[in-house]
């Protein structure tokens, strides 16, 4: 598995289990993506984790809140891209 594949993984399936699965799910959809909020990131991750992601672009949590659903679509949209743990041919 790639590493930007377990990071997608992993943090996908710590949004699912701070309630955000719905999110998650339209990100991984073919539909508009939801979006989440900084303080949803900040809830589930941690504010030490959220801080550490911004501080190459010295931005806040918003700005990962917005980038996280288009990111994971163009993850998604890559040769072989795809989320192991939500693949829905594996339920």
């Amino acid at each position: 598995m790639r590493r930007g594949q377990a990071l997608l993984e992993g943090a996908t399936r710590t949004f699912s289990e701070h309630g955000l699965q719905r999110q998650v799910d339209s990100w991984l959809g073919s539909g508009p993506n939801e979006p989440v909020t900084a303080k949803q990131i900040e809830s589930a991750f941690g504010p030490d984790k959220a801080a550490e992601a911004n501080q190459p672009s010295g931005s806040s949590a918003a700005t990962p809140a917005r980038e996280l659903p288009d990111v994971v679509d163009e993850s998604l949209s890559a040769p072989g891209g795809r989320i192991p743990c939500h693949d829905r041919t594996d339920q």
